[in-house]
């Protein structure tokens, strides 16, 4: 009889990573790594992480579900998602730990590529809640190739301004190659193959694109091709969060960038979607846990919250 999952408990002593506790002040915003015969209990992490299983079999326990694991699944884990893994004999697995900055300093170029808003801010949920349909799952070549752009990192914490550069490339190489993957595996304007997903994406499309304008439930309803309501109860359902809550932490992750910028508050907040500079000011600190002021001079106590 083939072995079935098992309820996976709690990692044993450290059961959440901060981005402080993988990323050091001064080394590259991106660092990857091999896990050989890897299991570990249920845990959290403060930052992006991507996952490709190199060889082997196993089950990812995400959240309150589990699916199997073979060789060539790739897949995103958002911040705060808690999640272990079992392995079934060998498990080999390919980790790309993405800090919070690296995303929000590269996003608008990302959002561009065709398979990334569905990859990185959608499938991880509907993977979990839907089961595998929408997983992506690479080749033998494709797979051996992108293991390859991964052992080529630096290793981890260096500050040396050609490893920070390297691993910052690398990461990029790594993330359009996945992009690319799903696109290839998921044509076409109905590549979220599910109407749900599609609705969710559209919101998240809208805020993505629209965060500057003076955007509404309603507009984003609309979007989504729903009522208010069920856009509502959809979107938390999926990520969480309502679509509101949501617009309002993309409105201040890219007031982060834009404050590191040098640009007046006002000017910030005119950008992202504020009424004010005092209303960007209030919102920012209750979000990031500092003020903009604090922010700007590199005092960021809150980064992984945005």
């Amino acid at each position: 009889m083939e072995a079935q999952p098992k309820p996976l408990p709690r990692a044993l002593g450290k059961h959440h990573w901060s981005v402080e506790d993988i990323f050091p002040a001064g080394t590259a915003p991106a660092c990857a790594f091999r896990h050989r015969d890897y299991a570990i209990g249920m845990h959290t992490h403060a930052f992006i992480e991507i996952n490709l299983v190199v060889a082997g079999r196993g089950w990812h326990h995400l959240e309150d579900h589990v699916f199997p694991l073979a060789a060539g699944d790739a897949f995103v884990i958002p911040e705060g998602a808690r999640h272990g893994y079992e392995r079934r004999g060998r498990l080999e697995v390919d980790h790309l730990l993405l800090h919070p900055r690296f995303l929000a300093e590269h996003l608008a170029r990302l959002q561009a590529v065709p398979g990334f808003l569905p990859l990185f801010t959608v499938e991880p949920y509907f993977r979990a809640g839907e089961g595998v349909r929408h997983r992506l799952r690479l080749d033998r070549a494709a797979t051996a190739a992108l293991a390859a752009l991964l052992a080529g990192f630096p290793p981890r914490g260096g500050r040396e301004p050609a490893d920070v550069l390297t691993a910052e490339a690398l990461a990029l190489a790594a993330v359009a190659r996945l992009c690319r993957a799903w696109s290839g595996d998921h044509p076409g304007p109905a590549a979220a193959a599910s109407p749900r997903m599609d609705a969710v994406l559209a919101v998240i499309d809208t805020v993505e694109q629209r965060h500057a304008e003076p955007l509404h439930l309603g507009d984003l309803a609309a979007a989504a091709g729903l009522a208010p309501s069920a856009c509502c109860r959809l979107f938390r359902a999926v990520t969480g969060a309502s679509p509101m809550e949501h617009l309002r932490q993309v409105r201040i992750r890219h007031a982060g960038v834009l404050l590191r910028s040098g640009l007046p508050l006002a000017d910030v907040a005119a950008r992202t979607g504020f009424c004010d500079a005092a209303h960007l000011a209030r919102v920012f600190r209750r979000q990031a846990g500092v003020t903009p002021g604090a922010w700007r001079a590199g005092d960021r106590p809150g980064l992984h919250h945005i």
